[in-house]
């Protein structure tokens, strides 16, 4: 089984993100860093093959993660997909620049768009 962790502030995302990824033949874990550290301790301990998170939460800025997963030897190549209300494009274009995987607006085409982009970007 295939390890994906969801990073959200909102419990209800963190819902959506396992309802939605529920059917998949994927262990999916969802949870709320309050740091930087908090969130890397969290990727060394699980090792997931994917990372979803959430671009803006308290204490938590999406663009820092980012860098601090692609600086790091033993996180760089873990796969990223970011999720936000934010659909600015220029936004979206820093951040896709940044390394990034994928980037989904959540908005009503989530429940679509999320299983299909998790399963184009794990390969399965």
């Amino acid at each position: 089984m295939v390890a994906i962790l969801a990073f959200d502030d909102s419990k209800m995302f963190r819902g959506i993100v396992s309802a939605v990824l529920e059917d998949l033949p994927y262990e999916v874990e969802t949870v709320c860093p309050e740091s930087l550290y908090e969130a890397l301790k969290f990727l060394y301990e699980k090792q997931p093959a994917l990372l979803i998170t959430d671009y803006q939460m308290p204490n938590l800025n999406g663009e820092s993660l980012i860098r601090a997963i692609r600086e790091d030897t033993h996180l760089a190549r873990l796969k990223v997909l970011v999720l936000s209300a934010h659909h600015g494009a220029e936004l979206i274009t820093r951040i896709m620049q940044k390394g990034v995987d994928g980037y989904i607006l959540k908005d009503s085409s989530l429940k679509t768009e999320l299983p299909r982009r998790v399963q184009e970007i794990l390969g399965l």
